[in-house]
């Protein structure tokens, strides 16, 4: 009976054994599991440290790029800070002008306001001398007139100013009186100070003298420093300083389109508009930075899908970045009509325009040429790196955050492992006294063989 007894507990012991064993294999796995999750968790903690964003230099440090910062803020603070910066500006203003955000496909994405003034540019022909032949450059100066109105209506301080002027030469209004209409020549003379200004901003070139003495105008020779008159084109002129000029007739600021009469200025001093050097100068600025945006929207090969859904308008294409049904043109109404805007609502998170410039899916083009909107559509993000456009940084404002992260998921590691080195200890402990009982039994079962044994040959 005590044979049977030892061989049973025999049995038990040894199936313990195993089953010891076993859990002390896969207990070691998992430590070496644990050891590989260490390894990735290193490699991870320091791709992350070395993850990067593209920013921008301000002189309170580094930003990172946002839609805003790249194509306008819709707000008339925004605007007022564009078309008269100052020292004081709290706004962060793009190191170029020129720069601006397309898709991977090189489209223009504009936000909603943005995208309204095209369209409205599109469908509302511009003034009499550029309505039947629109160009990049004419379609550009008819947007600025859509973005003041919205910029006035947005309670932009300038607009309302700017607006006034500019329509004086859009609409040729400062040229006749009031209720008359401007002839095809006026037209032309108000669209080619704006187009002057559009493409040269505010310079000056030869200059005209004032002398004091004879009270006249001459181009020969210097009479009075205070009373230069800069001569930028053939047909008008930028003046340095109007304050003493009103003699000459209706002055009103410092920039004229001359007549053709003959009373002074040798020839050249009948004089119907003034335009002001500092709305003169508002309007280089507008045109700098909103030039840019427009023209290279205009000019493209997007086509925009009609109405009906079955086939593009087969008008002139424009290059503004639309999702599929977006941006239509109804062929009933023959007007364009916008019916969303996806890639900009995309665009405007943050953590996806910054993936996004990283991987090509948005890409920073370049507009060279502000008459056209011509851009090369794969510069590439180093080349505006390069130029110190922006800069791609190492994120240190999430250093700590990843530290902290990582120390803490490398604390449970080190609980995990502390754990199955105790569960391994434990088990291991437990084996060593399996085998020792094992032995144990083993001696009882040979003592009692043997036992017998000897009884039966006695």
């Amino acid at each position: 009976m005590g044979l049977a007894t030892s061989q049973v507990r025999l049995l038990a012991l040894t199936s313990r054994k195993a089953d010891v064993e076993m859990q002390i294999q896969l207990n070691s796995k998992r430590k070496t599991m644990l050891t590989r999750e260490a390894t990735e968790l290193a490699k991870l903690y320091y791709a992350k440290l070395q993850n990067s964003k593209i920013q921008y230099s301000t002189t309170n440090g580094y930003k990172d790029v946002n839609y805003g910062y790249l194509m306008a803020q819709d707000t008339g603070t925004f605007f007022d800070q564009i078309v008269s910066p100052s020292s004081s500006s709290s706004i962060d203003r793009k190191s170029s002008d020129s720069m601006i955000l397309t898709d991977q496909y090189g489209r223009v994405i504009l936000s909603n306001s943005m995208l309204d003034i095209v369209i409205n540019t599109l469908n509302n022909p511009g003034q009499n001398y550029t309505k039947d032949n629109r160009t990049v450059e004419s379609l550009t100066i008819d947007a600025m007139k859509h973005l003041l109105t919205k910029m006035k209506g947005a309670s932009s301080k300038t607009a309302s100013l700017l607006l006034q002027e500019f329509e004086k030469l859009y609409n040729a209004s400062g040229w006749t009186n009031p209720g008359d209409e401007p002839s095809a020549t006026q037209y032309k003379m108000g669209y080619e100070m704006l187009e002057y200004i559009y493409e040269n901003g505010v310079q000056y070139g030869g200059t005209i003298y004032y002398n004091a003495i004879d009270n006249k105008y001459y181009s020969n020779y210097k009479c009075n420093e205070a009373d230069e008159i800069h001569l930028v084109q053939g047909n008008f002129y930028i003046v340095k300083n109007a304050s003493d000029l009103t003699t000459l007739s209706d002055l009103d600021g410092s920039m004229y389109w001359p007549g053709s009469g003959n009373s002074g200025l040798q020839g050249m001093n009948n004089f119907y508009v003034g335009l002001g050097k500092t709305i003169a100068g508002q309007m280089s600025s507008m045109f700098n930075y909103y030039g840019s945006i427009f023209s290279a929207a205009f000019n493209g090969t997007k086509s925009i899908q009609a109405s009906d859904n079955k086939k593009d308008h087969t008008e002139p294409h424009f290059n503004v970045a639309i999702g599929t049904g977006d941006v239509i043109y109804n062929t009933d109404t023959q007007k364009y009509e916008r019916k969303g805007n996806s890639i900009y609502e995309t665009a405007t998170n943050m953590e996806n325009l910054q993936d996004g410039l990283k991987s090509g899916v948005y890409q920073l083009v370049n507009v060279s040429s502000k008459e056209t909107g011509g851009y090369a559509k794969a510069q590439g993000l180093d080349y505006f790196i390069t130029q110190n456009y922006i800069v791609e940084k190492a994120d240190t404002s999430e250093r700590e955050t990843i530290t902290a992260w990582y120390n803490a998921a490398r604390a449970d590691l080190s609980e995990k492992e502390t754990y199955w080195d105790t569960e391994i200890t434990a088990l291991s402990s437990e084996l060593n006294t399996i085998t020792t009982e094992i032995d144990s039994v083993k001696n009882l079962r040979k003592d009692a063989i043997d036992s017998t044994f000897k009884w039966g040959s006695a």
